[in-house]
């Protein structure tokens, strides 16, 4: 492992934070809700238009 470290075959990894992994989740799901949202509303807007 030390002979990888120092011929440069190896490079350190950054590990992002774990608020920062539940950030990312609550914006994908937020992301996600509003999609589903707005899918519904036009649905519905369809059916009513058809049938007004």
């Amino acid at each position: 492992m030390a002979q990888i470290v120092r011929t440069g075959w190896f490079k350190a990894a950054r590990i992002k934070s774990h608020e920062a992994y539940v950030n990312r989740a609550m914006l994908t799901a937020r992301d996600t809700l509003v999609g589903m949202r707005v899918k519904l509303e036009n649905e519905i807007r369809g059916l009513l238009k058809t049938l007004a």
